[in-house]
């Protein structure tokens, strides 16, 4: 009996797995280097970081909710050190769009995603990130999340750019236009490019050399107020998640 229950479980395990397809429960690990650089007064200032990124596709059990595509990032934000001790910080809160976005070019269109991405994985090709794209050529859910970043015809493709007025405040944070950053640093800065490129280098770490207070946020955001204002201030969005995932 208790052998017939055991191969009636391989058996129905073997199913699910042909059924579904092993990339629903695998999915796909992919790292890149994403790379921020900026004109100044000085020159041109680079920052990178190595981000990785698991996506997989849930089998809808026990119920639809448990279904979609699912996505797990690894990693921090990218750190461009500027003149004059300043700092700009380009967030995660996209890091799980970015790889398909600079090669969906690359890559043939009548696959689906996951398809792409392991194929993405190997290219090996610096790609610029897109400024914007259009709406109507993401997916629904997609656009949804990005609603109020729509403009127009266009969905800004850009995670949050943003830096501290004061560096020990949290408080302090703002963001910075990425199309004006001489807005927020002054004459002589502008954004020359935002890049990528598949790597298997190790994941960046070193966020808290530049914020060291930044683990007090890992289960709060930057103001503890409750999101009740509108619009909500920058600071009550924003915690720890966004710098990095290597604090809890």
């Amino acid at each position: 009996m208790k052998l017939s229950r055991l191969l009636l479980g391989v058996a129905l395990t073997i199913t699910i797995f042909v059924w579904f397809g092993w990339d629903h429960f695998v999915g796909v690990t992919y790292r890149y280097r994403l790379t921020v650089e900026v004109n100044t007064p000085n020159g041109i200032r680079a920052g990178s970081s190595v981000i990785e990124v698991e996506t997989w596709e849930g089998i809808g059990l026990p119920g639809p909710e448990a279904g979609g595509i699912r996505n797990r990032v690894r990693g921090e934000a990218v750190v461009v050190e500027l003149p004059g001790q300043k700092r700009l910080f380009v967030l995660l809160d996209k890091a799980d769009t970015l790889l398909l976005e600079a090669y969906d070019r690359y890559l043939p269109q009548e696959l689906g995603d996951l398809e792409k991405l392991r194929k993405a994985r190997s290219l090996n090709i610096v790609a610029a990130v897109p400024r914007y794209r259009a709406p109507k050529k993401l997916k629904l859910r997609r656009a949804a999340m990005a609603k109020r970043e729509i403009s127009k015809d266009r969905l800004d493709n850009f995670p949050l750019f943003v830096d501290f007025q004061r560096r020990d405040d949290p408080m302090s944070v703002q963001r910075v236009d990425p199309d004006h950053l001489e807005t927020t640093y002054g004459k002589g800065f502008s954004l020359k490019r935002v890049f990528l490129q598949t790597t298997n280098d190790n994941i960046s770490g070193e966020i808290q050399r530049h914020l060291p207070w930044i683990e007090k946020y890992s289960n709060r955001n930057f103001s503890g107020n409750p999101r009740f204002e509108f619009p909500t201030p920058l600071a009550d969005l924003l915690n720890a998640g966004y710098f990095t995932t290597k604090v809890k």
